[in-house]
């Protein structure tokens, strides 16, 4: 007997795209073994929807999120090979043929995705097809990028999943990409440019929030920095993946929640250009990555982890000539060990001294705003200089630490005109 997979459909109040999905589902060249939806917690009543497909089996849950929502689909499923549908997306009628036959071919993969093309909210193609191969070392290359891209194109191997132990129910977003990433480092990678999948764009998609997509995706490729030491190759893909995401992302963020441009403008006209050129010559680290992150409160720079007694970081030439205010706030994430320290400074390259505040952060609760405006008398741009201290120098001490909306304005822009709030002299 041809062996065939399961395919587990989620939906939350994507009910109105439903039937498409699953009549993309029924129609397959070979039969899903399997038709699992799952309604993680939707008030649009998508059970009307389901109810006119036979086949399919409906698990239903209280709002738990998707990752969730996947997990409750393949542990609810008995079939060696699973593929994950969102219910606002559509299969190709070859989808199932094509990826069994490769993933059939590799015993030892742990999953294999195929291509996939864009189509509007009425289900009108508008894109060519999408593919990018992930090549010899998937892991490294993940690493720099989420080649799969769209989650409808893969179809996993069920023993794999069930030695990672599935999705991360604690992510928020980018639960798929957190995915390929563990079971690309345990496991080969096989994909084939078929086209497999639809991926349909509309006003809900979750990846419009580029805040949140951006956070989580950071989130997960930090989640690999232990592994990446492993080898020089995907350390250097780590941080190119880092810098990638940033630039990926960043022209989206241009104002936080709350429409405030101006911590966004600095950011993006001085700050953010150095970051996110990501060029070695002008980004300088010591013992920790430095990456902007764009979350609901705004521009921010992380530091994390913070592992050994002081870290430092220099942003090459982020600090433009004329008269500038330089604000920040510092906030421990997470620690065994306070208190830290927060500095942030502006040193110019002619050797003037270096102008900096330094502030204590002494448990998790509270956070630190830093400000001054550095006296400098240099016609060439300056150094931004970022370091955390971490002061207790027992045993194991770590600590996360982040700078959150930390930026450079005018003068007259905020505040009084020529005070600062505290200027430090080191």
């Amino acid at each position: 007997m041809l062996k065939s997979a399961a395919v587990v459909v989620t939906t939350y109040n994507h009910a109105r795209f439903l039937r498409e999905a699953l009549e993309s589902v029924v129609t397959q060249t070979i039969r899903p073994a399997e038709i699992i939806v799952v309604d993680d917690g939707s008030t649009d009543h998508p059970e009307l929807v389901v109810s006119d497909f036979a086949a399919v089996h409906l698990v239903r849950q209280p709002n738990k999120g998707l990752a969730a929502a996947r997990n409750a689909g393949w542990l609810a499923s008995g079939c060696d090979f699973v593929v994950f549908l969102d219910a606002d997306d559509r299969l190709c009628p070859d989808a199932l043929a094509i990826n069994l036959a490769s993933i059939l071919a590799r015993p030892d993969c742990g999953f294999v995705y195929g291509a996939y093309r864009k189509i509007d909210e009425a289900g009108r193609p508008v894109s060519a097809k999408h593919f990018r191969a992930a090549g010899e070392d998937a892991y490294a290359s993940l690493l720099r990028e989420n080649c799969v891209a769209m989650h409808g194109t893969v179809m996993y191997r069920r023993q794999c999943l069930t030695a990672v132990g599935g999705f991360n129910a604690a992510l928020q977003a980018c639960e798929d990409y957190d995915l390929y990433l563990r079971l690309a480092r345990l496991f080969p990678v096989r994909c084939s440019d078929e086209l497999v999948a639809e991926y349909r764009i509309h006003s809900t998609n979750m990846s419009h929030n580029a805040s949140t997509m951006l956070a989580a995706a950071l989130e997960v490729l930090n989640a690999q920095r232990r592994e990446v030491s492993a080898r020089d190759a995907w350390s250097a893909a780590y941080s190119e993946g880092m810098a990638n995401w940033v630039r990926f992302f960043a022209p989206e963020c241009s104002l936080n929640r709350h429409g405030q441009p101006e911590a966004h403008e600095a950011m993006g006209v001085q700050l953010a250009r150095a970051i996110i050129d990501w060029r070695r010559d002008r980004y300088q680290d010591v013992g920790f990555p430095l990456v902007m992150h764009l979350a609901d409160e705004g521009p921010a720079l992380l530091v994390h982890p913070l592992p050994d007694l002081a870290t430092t970081a220099r942003i090459i030439d982020a600090v433009p000539e004329g008269h500038w205010r330089v604000r920040a706030e510092g906030a421990l994430l997470d620690s065994r060990a306070p208190p830290v320290s927060f500095r942030v400074g502006v040193e110019s390259p002619t050797g003037e001294p270096a102008y900096s505040a330094w502030v204590d952060v002494n448990s998790a609760a509270e956070t630190c705003e830093i400000e001054f405006v550095p006296r400098l008398t240099s016609t060439r741009r300056c150094d931004l200089l970022l370091q955390t201290k971490l002061t207790n120098t027992e045993h194991g001490a770590y600590a996360h630490a982040a700078f959150r909306n930390v930026c450079l304005l005018p003068v007259g822009r905020i505040g009084r005109e020529t005070e600062s709030a505290s200027v430090g002299e080191q």
